[in-house]
């Protein structure tokens, strides 16, 4: 039967890759928040520079029946 353990360059080099995983995983959720936050208040936009409050966009009138 042949040998199955892993050489310390293959190790190495799947730790990496594992590592490059978490940090993109990490990222993913952040902007998972992000947009969930955005999800919340869907009529805010971002505020401009200097601008403390929150540009909110006007809501369409609904169509007549």
């Amino acid at each position: 039967m042949p040998d199955k353990s892993l050489s310390a360059e293959q190790l190495a080099h799947f730790d990496k890759r594992l590592d490059r995983i978490a940090a993109r995983y990490e990222q993913l959720e952040q902007e998972l928040d992000a947009l969930e936050c955005r999800m919340i208040e869907p009529h805010a936009t971002p505020t401009n520079e200097g601008d403390n409050q929150p540009i909110t966009t006007p809501r369409r009138k609904p169509k007549p029946r």
